[in-house]
């Protein structure tokens, strides 16, 4: 048998291999750096120890820049339950960030994880590079998804949520100079105090109240008017809640309507021909699990369509069944164009994010006479080990019937909560759907200081929308167990009479 030549030897190959060097000693310089470095038969340092390293080599996301943070420093977690590294143990109602679907320490992934590592931990996803792993993964998120978005068809992977928003956008923008040679169609609009992501294009979107440090900001026309100038444009959300710089709180009789309105009228001003899509969370996360206005999303849809303006559905928080539903959108009957992903796909045990993209975009996107790529290049791209993980990760929910354990237990949740806060001063109402859901307190009660003393009196991990300090928002794992979800509610109920009376006592 002749041997193929793309692998025989070559004849010269050991020539340009490189001597290897005799002198194997570290440098001084290593040496000294590394002296202080623990080893791994060491007694366990303490927990100021941490923080004091915590604070000397890492940068936190979020940071709070010029003081030291005060971490609790996690070092394993089971279940619904993370421990630090003095073994104290706290109950996850956050999903370690919104983000685990599953629960904590599963082996079964761990497994997947190490066998794919074995095979191939690493193969390029890029021009006509591919691997099976990526390809099974893709079609096995457009099969989940066609159930609820059935013009649903090809994935884009990408390493996170905030470079999915990124890609999206950049997808827009060519799609609309490939269907019709615009060159104007780049503006786009989205809520005002939404999120959607750090990096620079993303986190442009984020029009948050009082905060100018996001990307393009400067670029932005005031809140209060529109800029020809402005490339990302906002509108408030449709919820009774609204904050934002020149109005406090705003009630209509229909918030749906005239948020639509809104948005129609931006779109008219602004020009149909300059506009290349609306991005929306179907349910606000960081802002406190807000829902929006049951009219408002099926009237976007017709408004986007009317106007020629593609919809992008944010479902990086909302997706993967934490409302109940596998996306959130699908909530309001209506399809998006493009569904960017992250988070939950992998229940947070690798990072991967993506978009997914209806059959209308690929066929104006994937012609056979296009001569140019989409240049939108990531190294991690359908990474094969994430790939894998992904699947797992939906095999265990589908056999856990965990979509459905969420629909119902956020339900059973919700309705207890209400409950159990509403004869307490200042709580307002529980938003939200599934396990996604926000506790609502007027001005006279901090949601930062709920969320505070849950964690140092009852080793309860919650978080709090940064937006406006007035909603605790909670997002467990799927399958945490129902006395967990009992000791959260006393906790929480007990937390809140504590602070109110403390509060009244002062103004006593």
């Amino acid at each position: 048998m002749v041997e193929s030549k793309l692998y025989q030897q070559n004849p010269i190959q050991d020539q340009l291999k490189p001597p290897l060097s005799t002198d194997l000693t570290a440098p001084s310089s290593f040496l000294e750096s590394t002296a202080n470095f623990p080893s791994s038969s060491e007694e366990s340092p303490s927990r100021e120890e941490w923080v004091f390293r915590d604070n000397r080599s890492l940068i936190h996301s979020n940071h709070e820049l010029g003081s030291s943070v005060h971490s609790i420093v996690f070092q394993k977690a089971k279940d619904s339950y993370y421990w630090d590294v003095n073994n104290v143990q706290y109950l996850d109602m956050i999903g370690g960030l919104h983000t685990c679907h599953i629960g904590h320490g599963r082996e079964e992934m761990a497994q997947v994880a190490y066998n794919q590592m074995k095979t191939m931990e690493f193969a390029p996803n890029i021009y006509n590079y591919s691997h099976s792993s990526a390809i099974k993964c893709a079609e096995k998120l457009v099969s989940i998804t066609k159930h609820e978005y059935p013009s649903m068809e090809r994935v884009y992977f990408t390493s996170g949520g905030s470079e999915a928003v990124e890609a999206s956008i950049h997808l827009a923008e060519r799609y609309w100079s490939l269907l019709n040679n615009s060159q104007t169609k780049k503006k786009i609009i989205s809520f005002r105090n939404c999120y959607h992501g750090s990096t620079f294009v993303s986190s442009s979107l984020n029009e948050q109240v009082g905060k100018d440090e996001y990307g393009y900001q400067n670029l932005k026309g005031p809140t209060d008017r529109f800029s020809k100038d402005s490339i990302f444009l906002s509108i408030d959300f449709p919820h009774d809640f609204i904050v934002n710089s020149f109005q406090k709180h705003t009630q209509h009789a229909n918030n749906g309507f005239f948020i639509a309105e809104q948005l129609e009228n931006l779109i008219k001003l602004e020009g149909p021909e300059n506009i290349a899509a609306f991005i929306a969370e179907p349910i606000q996360g960081v802002n406190g699990a807000l829902e929006p206005h049951k009219d408002f999303f099926p009237l976007a849809r017709r408004i986007c369509d009317k106007y020629g303006v593609l919809l992008i559905a944010d479902e990086v928080m909302t997706g993967f069944g934490k409302t109940g539903k596998w996306f959130g959108l699908s909530h309001y009957g209506i399809e998006p164009d493009i569904v960017v992903f992250g988070k939950g796909v992998t229940s947070g045990y690798l990072p991967l994010g993506g978009m997914m993209l209806a059959r209308h975009l690929c066929q104006v996107l994937f012609k056979a006479n296009i001569e140019h790529p989409f240049l939108h290049e990531f190294t991690f791209s359908g990474h094969p080990v994430c790939c894998e993980i992904v699947m797992k990760n939906l095999e265990i929910m589908f056999d856990e019937n965990l979509v459905q354990r969420a629909a119902v237990m956020g339900t059973q949740l919700k309705s207890t909560l209400v409950q159990r806060l509403q004869g307490i001063p200042h709580f307002k109402e529980v938003s939200g759907m599934g396990f996604m859901l926000g506790l609502i307190f007027d001005e006279h009660v901090s949601a930062k200081r709920i969320h505070e003393e849950l964690a140092t009196c009852y080793h309860i991990l919650v978080d709090y929308s940064r937006q406006n300090d007035r909603v605790v928002l909670i997002t467990p794992p799927f399958n945490i167990h129902e006395r967990d979800l009992n000791i959260f509610v006393d906790s929480i109920e007990q937390c809140v009479r504590n602070i109110v009376n403390t509060q009244q006592s002062t103004y006593h």
